[in-house]
Parts: structure tokens; C-alpha cells; sequence
């Protein structure tokens, strides 16, 4: 219990919610503004390379009003459509990648088939992204944020996580969230879309994974 409040203690310290949301304290010109799965609208960018040098914003949000037309025979279809728009990200930008698995999850994701995909691993996507994009990583920790996406009529969940093991994660939970909320201990599986990097309340980058999944729970591993 100690060693997760002092985890939980350092999240806040770094200013975890930088991410889809911001805090107040910060100055308006450092703060970053959400870009919710439906405002990822049309052009299309292209497919970019996972290379984080510089940490550029996307020209363009990425575009997701397509995403539900999308009939995929399983997950790993939707993977395979999905992996060539995965990208790292500045800010608050959902990429086109996360958005369709996203959207297609929402009603077709289950657990079972979830855990078949292949893990990855959080050293080696922060390191070369583009090796682990498409892989499953899941994570135990405690839910720092959690908030309904309401831009889009799917239920989809915009939130971050801590890890026991001291890495940040953010991520879009489809399917059953329970009663899970901002700190509550959790269980999250999903699949790498890429880095996400913000501005975090103390005037410095946060890094993180990103993830598009699910919660360990019993309504979940029943699909």
C-alpha cells in the first residue's frame, strides 16, 4: 500500500492530467486542449513513421468518421487496417490508427481474443515504436483519470494510468468500466498505438504508452 500511495503521490507531482485534460494552474498557453475520438476528422494524414526527434504535432487530427463502416472478420483485421495510422503523438491528438480500433471495439472487441495478441513490451516501445505498434501490453496500476468520450454515440473511455511499475499509460477503454474510477486499482489490457507525449503541469514532457483496450473485468471476459 505504501509503495502505491508514494506511486500515486509522484503522478500527481508530474501532473499526470496534462494528458486529454488540463489543470487549471497552468497558463492557458501551455495548456493542452482534448481532441476526443469524433474531432479526429477529415484529410487523412499519412501513414508516419514512429520516429519521436522532435515530438511534431500532426498537422491534421486524424480522421475517424470512417471507422464505423469498417467490417472486420476479427481483431487482428482491424489491426492490420489500423497498424499503418498508428503514430507517436504530442498532446492530446487521437491518430487514426487508435480511432478505428477504438470505434470498432466499442461492439466487437472481446477479451479472449485480446489476450491472443501478441505482447509487447514498454522498454521497447519507448524506444522504437513502430516494433511494437499493433502488440498487447497490459498493465496493473491505479487509474489516475477516466472520462466518456461523448463526442461519439459508442461508449468509449479517454483516460491514464500509473503503473505499479512507475510507467505512465494512457489509453481508450472499450466495453464494461464497472464502477472503475479516478483512483481506482485496475487491471488494463490493450494495443500499442504508439507514444503519446504532453505537456504536464510543471512546465515539462510527460512520456507514455498508448493503448486501446480493455479492463480485466468479469463483464469483459465473458465476451
Amino acid at each position: 500500500m505504501k509503495q502505491h500511495l508514494i506511486g500515486y503521490f509522484f503522478a500527481l507531482c508530474i501532473g499526470f492530467t496534462g494528458g486529454y485534460w488540463f489543470k487549471t494552474d497552468v497558463p492557458m498557453e501551455t495548456q493542452t486542449v482534448p481532441e476526443p475520438i469524433a474531432q479526429a476528422q477529415e484529410p487523412t494524414p499519412e501513414p508516419q513513421s514512429s520516429t519521436h526527434d522532435d515530438y511534431q504535432v500532426p498537422s491534421e487530427p486524424a480522421p475517424v468518421a470512417a471507422a464505423p463502416d469498417f467490417k472486420f472478420q476479427s481483431l487482428n483485421d482491424a489491426i492490420d487496417t489500423a497498424k499503418p495510422f498508428m503514430a507517436d503523438t504530442q498532446g492530446a491528438d487521437v491518430t487514426k490508427g487508435a480511432a478505428i480500433l477504438a470505434v470498432w471495439g466499442a461492439t466487437n472487441m472481446s477479451w479472449k481474443d485480446l489476450q491472443a495478441i501478441p505482447l509487447g513490451k514498454y522498454g521497447l516501445v519507448m524506444k522504437d515504436s513502430a516494433s511494437q505498434m499493433g502488440k498487447r501490453l497490459c498493465v496493473n496500476g491505479q487509474v489516475i483519470e477516466i472520462q466518456l468520450d461523448s463526442t461519439v454515440s459508442q461508449k468509449i473511455y479517454l483516460g491514464g494510468m500509473f503503473a505499479d511499475s512507475g510507467n505512465l499509460y494512457r489509453f481508450i477503454a472499450v466495453g464494461s468500466t464497472g464502477e472503475i474510477v479516478a483512483n481506482s486499482r485496475a487491471n488494463f489490457c490493450g494495443i500499442v498505438t504508439g507514444q503519446q507525449h504532453y505537456e504536464n503541469s510543471m512546465g515539462g514532457v510527460a512520456h507514455a504508452v498508448h493503448l486501446v483496450g480493455m479492463f480485466d473485468l468479469p463483464k469483459n471476459n465473458k465476451k
